[in-house]
């Protein structure tokens, strides 16, 4: 996969059962609650159709403000991309995270301050 293509997407959310309904209501998402690693609170994801990129809703946090949606691109090198980023003026807003089975992402930002983030698949065995 080269980097580029849009593989998830996330939505800040303080009421998760008020966003729900209404993504629910506007675009027909269905949401499924699953464990966060750690046993910190739970993920909602939604899958809007079976070949679509998929996404969730993540807590407000301090760094997850209400219009801060973050935009996943994949990719198959996940630090060599974020070393690019650096080396083309953005920067690393927070480092490669393992999801322990799934994979790994990091978020940046680019040269005006918009966060993004990458992610990288788990090697399958």
């Amino acid at each position: 996969m080269a980097i580029g293509s849009i593989v998830h997407f996330e939505i800040p959310s303080k009421d998760h059962d008020a966003t729900k309904k209404f993504y629910s209501e506007l675009l027909g998402w269905q949401f499924q609650a699953q464990p966060m690693p750690g046993g910190n609170g739970e993920y909602h994801s939604t899958y809007f159709n079976e070949t679509g990129i998929g996404g969730g809703l993540s807590d407000i946090s301090e760094h997850n403000q209400p219009g801060d949606v973050i935009v996943y691109f994949g990719t198959d090198n996940l630090d060599a991309d974020l070393k690019k980023v650096e080396e083309l003026g953005g920067k690393v807003a927070m480092p490669r995270t393992e999801i322990p089975g799934m994979g790994s992402f990091a978020v940046f930002e680019d040269v005006v301050g918009n966060r993004l983030a990458l992610w990288q698949n788990a090697e399958k065995e």
